[in-house]
């Protein structure tokens, strides 16, 4: 594939020969005779390579103007006759990609030039492999981070329902052989809730876990889709509480994984019925397009949360409520914020209590571009 090199010498006999050798590889190339020339035509030539002659016209020699251009990060080979000590110890602290020594030889040339384009190819290898281990050790971190916090939460959270249903048990065994059979019907239900709480925690761990395994493809499709498959799931809910749920006209397309999104709706606006006390729970859903993202706003009159909890509860296995208050596992927040940045957006909220609260997220525009490359590189 054609390089594009700049030839920063003012020697025209041996610019002459550059280009030639140039032209013989099949390369682009532009010639300037001094270091303020070069440094002004980088923006718009913007070379692979310059071959910089030392010695050169002008306020900066080849060297000064070889520190601009490490700064900018673009290689270069030094052309010198001079092979003094100074002269090269100096020239070493720019780590150039090579030194030819003048007069030269074409084919020594030729192999100086090939052999820079090779180390280049090989430092963005090995560029691109650091960065992808980096990514992947800040994301095996995150998931062990993840994994205590389950481990920690599951544990705790698991043994609440089993401690009410063999406390439970043992009463009803108890009341069984004393056969006093009036309190059994009440001490069942205790039991069933309690195995209750523990079905909906491990279904909601179960879903959280999936998150990180069973992605599908993004794809595109129309919000006002996504919120109406939400309301459909939670009919019974609406029904029940007298819900009203009102949506803003010409909503947005967004790109994403369309079972999650339908997921992230429907925990937003189930927590906004779940929440309400005090009469009938008012749900407006709206969203906007911005410059990079989409964002939604699904604003409640609930109980509202204070400001201090914030970070909490989108937190593993962390309630603002005892359990039996409020039906629910505690963990559909954190399923919202961990569905929201796998599409590269964020979620918060503003509220008051007693008056309601507004959730805000965003979906990242260009994931469409992003995924493209991810299935490249999974290819």
């Amino acid at each position: 594939m054609p390089k594009k090199i700049l030839i920063v010498e003012d020697s025209p006999s041996i610019y002459m020969i550059m280009e030639y050798i140039l032209k013989k590889l099949g390369h682009c190339y532009k010639t300037v005779t001094t270091g303020e020339a070069a440094l002004k035509i980088l923006d718009q030539f913007k070379p692979d390579l310059v071959l910089m002659d030392i010695m050169l016209p002008g306020t900066m020699d080849g060297i000064e103007t070889a520190t601009h251009l490490v700064e900018l990060n673009i290689p270069f080979i030094y052309s010198s006759a001079y092979t003094e000590d100074s002269i090269i110890q100096r020239a070493k602290k720019t780590n150039p990609m090579g030194y030819i020594v003048k007069p030269f030889r074409l084919e020594n040339a030729k192999i100086n030039i090939e052999m820079a384009f090779y180390k280049i190819e090989m430092k963005k290898r090995l560029d691109r492999e650091i960065h992808d281990r980096e990514r992947a050790f800040t994301e095996l971190k995150r998931v062990n981070e993840e994994l205590q916090h389950f481990t920690f939460g599951a544990s705790h959270d698991l043994q609440e329902p089993l401690r009410t249903i063999m406390c439970f048990s043992e009463l009803l065994l108890n009341k069984h052989s004393s056969e006093n059979y009036s309190d059994i019907p009440e001490l069942t239900q205790y039991i069933i809730n309690a195995a209750k709480r523990m079905q909906d925690l491990i279904e909601s761990l179960l879903s959280y876990s999936g998150l990180s395994v069973k992605k599908k493809s993004f794809q595109w499709v129309n919000s006002k889709i996504i919120i109406d498959a939400a309301i459909a799931n939670l009919n019974g809910m609406i029904d029940e509480k007298g819900a009203q749920i009102k949506c803003y006209e010409d909503l947005p397309d967004v790109y994403g994984d369309k079972n999650q999104l339908i997921e992230l709706f429907q925990n937003l606006l189930s927590n906004g019925i779940k929440y309400c006390t005090n009469g009938h729970p008012t749900i407006l859903v709206s969203g906007e397009t911005l410059e990079d993202s989409w964002r939604f706003a699904i604003q409640d009159n609930g109980i509202g949360i204070e400001s201090k909890y914030h970070d909490y509860i989108f937190k593993l296995f962390k309630r603002l409520h005892q359990p039996g208050v409020f039906p629910g596992s505690g963990l559909g927040l954190v399923i919202c914020e961990k569905i929201v940045k796998r599409h590269g957006g964020n979620i918060w909220f503003t509220s008051k209590p007693g008056e309601g609260t507004i959730f805000y997220f965003t979906l990242l525009k260009n994931m469409e571009n992003n995924h493209a490359e991810n299935q490249c590189d999974s290819d």
